[in-house]
């Protein structure tokens, strides 16, 4: 088993906290040009990062889990 690497689970706390700062409305609106040019495209690499194809047998089984 592959250790986890924990500097790309930071990197997805960040871009977590990114998402929510988007969504508050009283940010000036540079900043929110700023977040929203890159803060969804950057989770949804890095959750690509660590998803593992060979976990499960099936896609209907990870579909399973994942609902």
């Amino acid at each position: 088993m592959k250790l986890r690497e924990h500097y790309i689970d930071v990197a997805k706390g960040v871009a977590m906290l990114l998402v929510i700062i988007g969504h508050i409305t009283i940010i000036p609106s540079w900043l929110y040009a700023w977040i929203n040019s890159f803060h969804m495209p950057l989770f949804f690499f890095l959750s690509g990062m660590v998803y593992n194809p060979y976990k499960y047998d099936k896609f209907k089984d990870f579909f399973k889990i994942k609902i």
